[in-house]
């Protein structure tokens, strides 16, 4: 369903339990998932995008500062 990961009630042995055997039943879907979170995380959370991050932040920052 394009989710990046899978929910299951908090606290709940018998959750886990049946969404592993839904894993277990469907490799292919779990795998689906599996690329859309790895996608996720290499687009969000990769070097080159929190650099940029930072750069747009200390660029703000020093900014502001030469303003006052």
């Amino acid at each position: 369903d394009g989710k990046p990961g899978f929910l299951v009630e908090d606290k709940s042995a018998a959750s886990i339990a049946n969404k592993l055997r839904s894993i277990w039943a469907a490799p292919l879907a779990a795998e689906q998932v599996a690329v859309g979170a790895r996608r996720i995380i290499e687009e969000q959370y990769n070097i080159d995008s929190l650099n940029q991050v930072l750069v747009k932040l200390f660029s703000a920052v020093a900014y502001e500062k030469r303003r006052s």
